[in-house]
């Protein structure tokens, strides 16, 4: 909560503080420096490496779980993604990215294993699903801008809302009394710091590439967070662009409490888009 106040109050101070969204160009002109952007598109993700190690009551399992190896689910997935950029001043602007990969499946086991205090024979179905959200919120300082290349210094939220479990019906042949499900998995916070570059290559094509980066122990979280995109944008109207790029996230998280005791996750992805421009 202190970090997401910190976050708000840091946002509306440099917009009271910050020079005029107005200011003068080389030549004497005025220049408004008031614009945005919203890029909606699909995310292809093409590599995803997700493991648990779980310690809960709630969740049937008391070990390291791969959840593409050991429960089945699928490496890749497609997926809805949007980006929102306002710039309000000369030197000011803030930026929002969300996006949602949802994964289920269901398996028949090929031989008997134990979860928890019950045996499951082969020919059990056990139903799993993880499901990770990640929203975005960065407030960014344009400390050079030029005709060629906007650079920026930025201090963020990544909130990635990660949970997994799993559910299987009993039948006869083992010994579990009616159904037996579990879910595990926490909302991480974090807050972190980044770089923002846009180059114009020509008027109509440019280069948007983020780089945030964490290495943060707080109270009963630790850990390490990296997510990076570059983006092409060729605009091919005033107000209308198309374009796409590449996307890496890595997140070595550990929560030192009864639920979660650590998860790493990581994806590799590519994102094409239809941006608006305002």
């Amino acid at each position: 909560m202190r970090t997401k106040t910190f976050f708000i109050m840091l946002v509306l101070a440099a917009g009271l503080f910050s020079p005029c969204a107005f200011a003068e160009d080389e030549t004497g002109e005025t220049k408004d420096y008031r614009y945005g952007s919203v890029r909606l598109g699909v995310f292809w993700v093409g590599q995803i490496n997700s493991s648990i190690t779980v310690r809960s009551e709630n969740f049937p399992v008391g070990a390291f779980i791969d959840l593409s190896k050991d429960f089945g689910l699928g490496d890749s997935v497609t997926v809805p993604r949007g980006i929102f950029t306002y710039r309000f001043s000369r030197r000011h602007q803030v930026n929002f990215n969300y996006f949602r990969i949802s994964r289920d499946n269901q398996i028949v086991l090929e031989r008997t294993i134990e979860i928890g205090e019950n045996e499951f024979p082969v020919g059990a179905v056990i139903n799993t699903f993880s499901d990770v959200k990640v929203f975005k919120a960065a407030y960014t300082w344009l400390f050079y801008d030029s005709d060629k290349v906007v650079l920026g210094a930025s201090l963020g939220l990544n909130v990635v809302d990660f949970n997994v479990g799993l559910n299987v019906a009993a039948s006869a042949g083992f010994n579990a009394e009616g159904e037996v499900k579990g879910t595990a998995g926490t909302t991480a916070p974090l807050p972190v710091v980044g770089l923002r570059l846009v180059y114009r290559a020509t008027p109509k094509l440019s280069l948007v590439a983020v780089f945030d980066v964490l290495v943060f122990e707080a109270g009963s979280y630790r850990g390490t967070f990296q997510d990076s995109y570059a983006l092409l944008d060729w605009r091919f109207s005033k107000h209308f662009s198309v374009g796409g790029g590449f996307n890496s996230l890595n997140l070595d998280f550990a929560l030192e409490e009864d639920i979660l005791a650590s998860m790493r996750h990581n994806y590799r992805g590519v994102m094409g888009f239809v941006g608006v421009h305002f």
